[in-house]
């Protein structure tokens, strides 16, 4: 008789999902479950992958998972699969469906994205044919209690999604950016877009392999004094932001046009492996590395200095430190790009996050095992970790 053997395939949660966010756990993401990394003794090395099952109720007519997106306060992680989507628990420790199938089965995800605590979905109506997008409450998934629901203009379909917690990006397959203010009102549960910019952008642009909104910044803010980062890059011959802002930084404006009409910045992964820094409105680039596979970003906060962005490629692992606050000036901006040598990293381990509580770089090395059952060996992902701090 015929003998079938699965195999089951875990990746990486940031490179499989075009929408990277600041969040404080490390996943990995299979086909019918999640694995988050968690601290489970005192030590700097005692970490250990907790499995998170996917409901078999849900599976059954979703599998495979597809999209998963962390909340940036660490307390949820979505799933979606085919139709709808579930919401973990991590501090209750489970998963929340939809009560109405019915209602599941009307939601096909193609983003996801958090505003605080409410889940972002961008998803394509069959009735209508038309995508839209949907605000839920990770605690209420019922269609009675959806918190806005709109369309995306002029039926386009929608490549990204992101929140930096004062703006809603949402770029489009056809390369039209929007970027909406987002107004909640608890009284009612509603949540409102207002639209404060429509741009079409280059029609010769590539669609980036990963975006990243970043933190809301305001170049007349002011600033600590600045460090020397560990970062491998090339610098500029003119202060960057100012760049990016157009001929020159803008002065200190009202408080609405610096907390609501701001152009949001972002970071774009080609699939080239160039890594840059962007400003769609102004149309304007900075190209920090090349060759680079993965990229991500953690609001570490490390002595008050803001956001580090970490990038893995061809020479190794680089951390630009630090690379982005809403209280830096132009001028520790532009020393973010100094010239420095990339972070040494074991070749062996292939890094996939950064933990800062404790101050350590995860990373992930194959352990091959063999039993007596089975004439195959197991293969076993394992965490490494190496300290980021001496």
């Amino acid at each position: 008789a015929g003998e079938w053997i699965q195999f089951g395939m875990m990746k990486s949660s940031l490179a499989v999902n075009r929408n990277l966010n600041y969040c404080k756990h490390i996943l990995l993401q299979g086909t019918d479950r999640l694995l988050l990394l968690e601290k489970q003794g005192d030590g700097p090395r005692d970490f250990g992958w907790k499995h998170l099952q996917i409901p078999y109720s849900y599976l059954r007519d979703n599998w495979p998972i597809q999209l998963v997106s962390p909340s940036p306060d660490g307390k949820y992680i979505a799933a979606a699969g085919r139709y709808g989507f579930a919401v973990y628990s991590i501090v209750k420790k489970r998963w929340r469906l939809f009560g109405d199938r019915r209602e599941e089965r009307g939601i096909i995800c193609s983003a996801i994205c958090w505003v605080h605590d409410l889940i972002v979905v961008t998803s394509f109506n069959e009735a209508t044919q038309l995508h839209e997008l949907l605000f839920y409450s990770p605690d209420h998934l019922k269609a009675s209690e959806v918190m806005h629901h709109s369309s995306i203009p002029e039926g386009r379909s929608p490549l990204y999604v992101g929140c930096n917690d004062l703006s809603l990006v949402l770029f489009t397959k056809d390369s039209f950016y929007f970027q909406y203010e987002v107004v909640r009102n608890d009284a009612t549960k509603t949540v409102q877009l207002k639209l404060q910019k429509q741009i079409l952008l280059s029609k010769d642009a590539s669609l980036p392999h990963s975006i990243l909104l970043l933190p809301h910044h305001h170049p007349g803010a002011k600033s600590p004094p600045p460090r020397r980062p560990l970062v491998a890059a090339s610098p500029q011959p003119q202060s960057w932001l100012s760049y990016l802002w157009g001929q020159s930084a803008p002065a200190p404006a009202p408080r609405k046009y610096r907390t609501r009409h701001s152009a949001a910045l972002t970071l774009n992964l080609e699939v080239s492996g160039t890594l840059s820094l962007s400003n769609p409105v102004q149309t304007s680039t900075v190209v920090l590395e090349e060759d680079v596979e993965q990229f991500w970003m953690v609001n570490s906060q490390l002595n008050g200095l803001g956001n580090t962005m970490w990038a893995y490629g061809r020479k190794g692992l680089t951390v630009h430190y630090p690379f982005f606050s809403a209280n830096m000036d132009n001028s520790l901006l532009q020393n973010v790009l100094a010239d420095d040598e990339a972070f040494a990293f074991n070749r062996e381990v292939y890094p996939i996050g950064f933990i800062p509580e404790w101050a350590v770089i995860v990373g992930l090395s194959q352990h091959i095992s063999y039993s007596a059952s089975s004439p195959l060996p197991f293969f076993d992902l394992q965490p490494k970790t190496h300290p980021f701090l001496h």
